[in-house]
């Protein structure tokens, strides 16, 4: 392994990838272990529902991202919006209710199964007594916990690449 060779060599980037890399100023090895994060990001530790919505409740949170630990009662329905369809989750936990929301994600009714646990991380805020998040990213229980409290890099972009691209 040469540090000037073509990420191209890189196991999992082919041409199309490459290209978007080369958008960043990304050519070789040696560019990608210089390419550094713009920031960091850590997954808070997720916490059951009504302890979220106490949290809010008791805190007089806004908008905030939170982790939310949930059990799928109901399989989410899909409602065609005026301009895209939207995917509704609703969960409830004894008094506590949670509506989760996803735009243009009808794929999400397929991954969600009921009786499963998942983690939902996403902005959340109070509307009334309801907790409302919206375009969560959806965790498994126990992958949620390898990469809660960890810092996880964010790094620049260009159309097409994700962070999961370039963090492996």
């Amino acid at each position: 392994m040469e540090l000037y060779s073509s990420v191209r060599h890189l196991k999992g980037i082919g041409e199309k990838t490459e290209k978007l890399f080369g958008k960043l100023g990304v050519y070789s090895y040696l560019d990608m272990l210089l390419y550094f994060p713009r920031d960091y990001m850590v997954y808070p530790q997720a916490v059951n529902l009504d302890v979220c919505i106490d949290d809010f409740i008791k805190n007089n949170k806004k908008d905030t991202y939170a982790a939310v630990r949930v059990k799928i009662n109901t399989r989410p329905i899909i409602k065609n919006g005026v301009k895209m369809p939207i995917v509704l989750l609703n969960i409830s936990c004894g008094n506590y209710k949670m509506e989760a929301i996803w735009f243009r994600a009808t794929y999400i009714r397929n991954i969600l199964k009921v009786g499963h646990s998942y983690v939902l991380y996403g902005k959340a805020q109070m509307k009334g007594s309801i907790l409302h998040i919206t375009q969560s990213e959806i965790f498994d229980e126990r992958k949620y916990y390898n990469v809660s409290e960890k810092p996880l890099p964010i790094y620049h972009l260009t159309k097409s690449l994700t962070q999961k691209t370039v963090r492996k």
